[in-house]
């Protein structure tokens, strides 16, 4: 991951940006001189979202009759159903409309 500095006339709020941390581990690699080698990852110390308490969020999940009831359905009317995954997940409530800073490519 690369991050990209940004631009002197930039100004984030201090309760916007997030507190991260370098994490060093040592792994045990036979090829490497020594026989271990760092392995270094940038993380996020805690997860702090500053509209926690003013933002309304939900996780609409069906209850176990709910998903039944659907399956049961699909299964008399001979409809296919099909299961999915999302490769990373989508943050709560409605959000701010403020743009948000990211990493840059590379």
């Amino acid at each position: 991951m690369v991050l990209e500095a940004l631009a002197d006339h930039v100004s984030v709020p201090s309760d916007r940006l997030m507190r991260l941390r370098w994490l060093l581990t040592w792994k045990i690699d036979p090829a490497e001189p020594g026989g271990h080698r760092a392995k270094a990852r940038l993380v996020i110390r805690r997860f702090q979202n500053p509209d926690l308490t003013t933002e309304e969020s939900y996780a609409p999940t069906a209850t176990r009759t709910a998903r039944q009831a659907f399956l049961q359905q699909t299964a008399y009317f001979k409809m296919r159903v099909a299961k999915g995954d999302v490769k990373s997940g989508f943050p709560p409530g409605r959000g701010t409309g403020q743009r948000p800073l990211r990493a840059a490519d590379g």
